[in-house]
């Protein structure tokens, strides 16, 4: 009877996909059904999937760059270049690498899913979205009424920032509402770390060194970066001061917080972890993951942070930046009516 109730359990366990709950279903394209049809390979079609899109947020990294308008952004057009390929460097290192852990996090509960693709196609779609706002304000294209904009909408802020206001500028408070979250985030770097499960994922010394401190650097670096952009041309669309820079990279710590959460939830809601054979803590899957070739500093945002949690600031390990390659600099085209910008190499496809 107990083993027919562990059948049961797992049978469920495995057809119930609410681990993955903190993912949004976006729909599968036409290009992929049409592939699931003829070739009844999901894990192709993904894959082909993940190609298309990321097709399309390169193509929207371009379009940013080569509107005029963009040049605002930072005054220089050899910086915004320089900005935009640290961000799209630094999203691409922290969606792999929290992709890696998601994976090693489902297979517990969900060995017959392939989580890997399913969280590519998610950060790849999540990322576009994002890109496709801000040039929908670069392009005047926007709703007029920021209202009907779910672009960076304020969060619900936590428990501690209306007290505070009654004391403090809103300014202040919405700084304390940050570090807090912050250190909730470095918390769960923490926790995951020393998890039994995903703990071994990391390979790598705590969180001085390993995937966990490349993915925290790397998730800060594209953050603010992002958030650069995007109150930029928020502000620029809207008004002067319509949104804070710190509201920005609030609204990214509650998604991150949120993420992480879910998946330290997930990693441990196997009914039995007997069950799952063949499985190593994640230590095969981590060793997988290359070490960052170079660390992108923080970049435009609050303050640079340091993800370790017990002793203190790590040391900085940037390389100073090179500067541009002749063939990545701006240019004007005198045939374009709307003064196109030559791409650099890495954004092409």
């Amino acid at each position: 009877m107990i083993k027919l109730i562990k059948t049961v359990a797992l049978f469920l366990a495995l057809t119930i996909p609410a681990a993955n709950a903190f993912m949004p279903t976006y729909p599968d394209d036409e290009e992929f059904r049409k592939c699931d049809s003829i070739t009844n390979n999901v894990e192709i079609c993904q894959r082909e999937q993940i190609q298309r899109i990321l097709l399309r947020v390169k193509k929207l990294y371009q379009n940013i760059l080569s509107d005029p308008t963009t040049l605002e952004w930072t005054g220089n057009a050899d910086k915004n270049i320089q900005t935009v390929r640290d961000m799209f460097d630094s999203w691409t290192a922290f969606r792999n690498r929290l992709c890696s852990l998601s994976h090693i996090a489902t297979k517990y509960t969900e060995p017959l899913y392939i989580e890997r693709y399913s969280c590519s196609s998610y950060y790849m779609l999540h990322n576009e979205d994002h890109l496709k706002s801000v040039y929908m304000l670069i392009k005047n294209a926007a709703p007029k009424n920021r209202d009907d904009f779910t672009f960076l909408q304020i969060y619900d802020h936590d428990e501690q920032y209306e007290p505070c206001l009654k004391e403090k500028d809103a300014d202040v408070c919405l700084d304390e509402e940050l570090n807090r979250t912050t250190q909730e985030i470095k918390n769960l770097y923490k926790t995951l770390s020393q998890d039994e499960f995903v703990g071994k994922w990391n390979n790598g010394t705590d969180l001085k060194s390993g995937n966990y401190r490349d993915m925290f650097d790397s998730w800060i670096a594209y953050r603010n970066r992002m958030c650069s952009l995007s109150v930029w041309a928020y502000n620029k669309f809207y008004g002067k001061d319509t949104i804070r820079l710190n509201d920005c990279i609030q609204f990214y710590n509650r998604e991150k917080y949120e993420t992480l959460l879910n998946l330290l939830g997930t990693a441990h809601s196997a009914i039995d972890a007997n069950d799952f054979t063949g499985t190593d803590g994640g230590l095969e899957e981590g060793q997988t993951i290359k070490p960052l070739a170079k660390r992108i500093n923080a970049g435009e945002g609050n303050k640079e942070e340091s993800l370790v949690v017990e002793t203190g600031v790590a040391p900085k390990s940037d390389a100073p930046k090179k500067a541009s390659n002749k063939k990545d600099a701006v240019k004007k085209q005198s045939s374009d009516a709307l003064q196109g910008r030559q791409i650099p190499s890495w954004a092409k496809h």
